[in-house]
Formats: C-alpha cells, sequence, structure tokens
C-alpha cells in the first residue's frame, strides 16, 4: 500500500521529481484511456461508479482514441474507383 508519508521519500530515493499521489493516479488513468482498455474497466479500477465522469476528466486520453475510431471506420468503407458510384 502506497501511503502519503512515505511517498515524497520513495520517489526521491527512486531519483524521481515530487509528484502528488493524485499525479500519479491520474496518469495512470489518462494512460490506461489512451491504451484503448473500455472505460468500464479503467472506473472499476480506479474507484469510480460513473465512467462518464471519468471520460470528461480525462477527455484528452479519449481523444486519440475518437482519431483511431475514425481512421477505423473510414477504412471500412468501400474506396471508390472512378465507377461512379
Amino acid at each position: 500500500m502506497l501511503r502519503a508519508r512515505d511517498h515524497l521519500p520513495r520517489l526521491r530515493r527512486l531519483g524521481l521529481s515530487d509528484a502528488r499521489i493524485y499525479d500519479l493516479r491520474h496518469l495512470n488513468i489518462t494512460y490506461t484511456i489512451a491504451a484503448g482498455i473500455d472505460p468500464r474497466t479503467v472506473a472499476d479500477r480506479a474507484g469510480h461508479k460513473n465512467p462518464g465522469y471519468l471520460i470528461r476528466r480525462h477527455a484528452h486520453a479519449v481523444a486519440s482514441a475518437q482519431e483511431r475510431a475514425a481512421t477505423v471506420a473510414s477504412n471500412l468503407l468501400p474506396k471508390s474507383a472512378g465507377s461512379g458510384r
């Protein structure tokens, strides 16, 4: 278990910059969403009841997923070969 009183000394021993536990939690959630893990799973692991809140709070990670989804959807469409359709 990570305790606040042990947190900063541990980071310093590891040669890492100071970061609040909250910052590390936010970073973990953001990277997990950006990696494509579904929001319900991430919300459950973070202790959020509502995945909608999680998405709104970490929307910057979801934006890259939207771009990937648009690319996938675009690739599903048939390509026009000048057939006039």
